[in-house]
């Protein structure tokens, strides 16, 4: 049996005793709203998002001010489409805890799934201001800006999500994250490849964000080199590659 085989073997025993320990716990104390919000948690991560979403519905009618039911609720919401649902959920999470850049974020991506993209900007915009290190908050604010057609936002935003995240590999790369996050991460390197092959840029230009690109896909080695490039061919500001250096030598 291969290594993977015997993780996700592990990892689903794991999952299944956190069941079983929520629902004997429910049981024993019917009111806990804490133990409906774990077992909602595990039916999350086992994709069963119609009990997940039951679950977090009991939790929030035994313990109607808890932001993080109602959030992890409207993300069991938009796992299945239902994406006003979610935003309602998303806003009550805000309404509780006015600074969880999470929620922002994430209603910002439901806002951008039915094509409410001033609102979705607005939301990325906040999550942001509230949380400037978060690598997948840029990358979709980005996706967001390449759906409306303007591409220099849209790959400035790629090129934050990898230069000013340090965790963008968490965030990016290790991380299998919401909403088809490896789509996203596609999406940008294949405008950034349209990009790199523009003949009307300038050659520095180019060369850097072939860098991007490139960090984008996990290829450090192979990034610096890009950067060095754009840095010998005058790209300015070249403060941005001086960040980008300093992070792929830490």
């Amino acid at each position: 049996m291969c290594d993977e085989t015997i993780h996700e073997n592990g990892e689903n025993c794991r999952i299944d005793r956190i069941t079983e320990a929520c629902t004997e716990a429910i049981r024993r104390t019917p009111q806990d709203a804490g133990a409906y919000h774990r077992r909602a948690d595990a039916y999350y991560i086992e994709s069963e998002y119609d009990k997940a979403i039951q679950d977090y519905s009991e939790a929030i009618r035994l313990d109607p001010q808890d932001a993080s039911a109602y959030h992890a609720r409207g993300i069991s919401y938009s796992e299945i489409g239902e994406h006003d649902k979610a935003i309602n959920d998303y806003t009550e999470a805000i309404r509780r805890n006015p600074q969880d850049a999470g929620a922002y974020s994430d209603r910002g991506i439901s806002y951008s799934k039915i094509d409410e993209y001033d609102k979705a900007i607005e939301d990325l915009n906040e999550a942001i201001c509230l949380r400037c290190d978060y690598a997948l908050v840029y990358l979709t604010r980005g996706y967001v800006y390449q759906r409306i057609g303007d591409s220099d936002r849209a790959i400035e935003d790629y090129d934050n999500s990898v230069r000013l995240c340090p965790d963008y590999e968490t965030d990016l790369i290790n991380s299998n994250f919401r909403y088809g996050g490896q789509l996203l991460v596609d999406k940008a390197v294949k405008l950034l490849e349209c990009v790199e092959k523009d003949t009307s840029r300038p050659y520095a230009f180019r060369a850097y964000y072939a860098g991007v690109k490139i960090l984008l896909q996990n290829n450090k080695h192979k990034a610096c080199r890009r950067f060095e490039r754009a840095l010998e061919l005058g790209f300015n500001p070249d403060a941005k590659i001086a960040e980008h250096l300093e992070n792929l030598t830490i």
